[in-house]
């Protein structure tokens, strides 16, 4: 499995547990921002940041400190 790969496995777990608890904590954050600094996603991986995003502007879901919630 190549690194983009587990990127993007790792932004859909993001995804899961965000929508799942309502928050991202500070370990989600840093995938989050790491997968917005990889040009080199493919659409599906960056829908779903986008879609994180949208629900963090929305306040559908929040951010909180720690890495657990």
């Amino acid at each position: 499995m190549c690194i983009k790969d587990n990127l993007a496995e790792a932004i859909n777990d993001v995804l899961f547990s965000a929508y799942k608890n309502g928050a991202l904590t500070t370990k989600d954050s840093k995938i989050l921002r790491s997968a917005i600094e990889d040009k080199s996603l493919d659409i599906e991986a960056q829908r779903v940041v986008k879609r994180l995003l949208y629900a963090i502007h929305r306040g559908w879901v929040k951010t909180v400190d720690g890495d657990s919630q």
